[in-house]
């Protein structure tokens, strides 16, 4: 799935192209989240933004087909209009749990991660 957006970005400031993408970062959690919750047991692999569109890919207990679109799209939706937080932190990477939904261990010699955490939920 990748976002629908094809204004071409040579005219943004850089200002703009960096907002346009966490706009697609998130939309990529978004996505996720949404997956998730219609398809239970379903793990985020690689992802989640390029120069021109965001994707997941995920490792699902079924497939999902071009039928599911729209149900993940209006999941997206629900998710989006609850105005849930999504909150990003830089952790060590010995505090992160295994439960943590959104995580980014970098590789490296850098003892942080990027951690993100969705609504409520800790």
């Amino acid at each position: 799935m990748v976002s629908s957006l094809t204004q071409s970005q040579e005219n943004l400031s850089q200002h703009e192209c960096e907002k346009l993408m966490r706009i697609r970062h998130t939309c990529a959690h978004i996505m996720a989240m949404a997956v998730q919750k219609l398809f239970p047991r379903t793990k985020v692999a690689t992802g989640p933004i390029t120069e021109n569109e965001f994707y997941y890919d995920f490792d699902c207990p079924v497939s999902i087909t071009p039928d599911d679109l729209d149900k993940i799209e209006a999941k997206m939706q629900r998710i989006i209009k609850a105005n849930l937080p999504i909150i990003r932190e830089e952790v060590q990477r010995y505090e992160i749990r295994a439960d943590r939904s959104f995580t980014n261990s970098d590789s490296g010699d850098n003892s942080t991660s990027t951690l993100w955490r969705r609504g409520n939920k800790k």
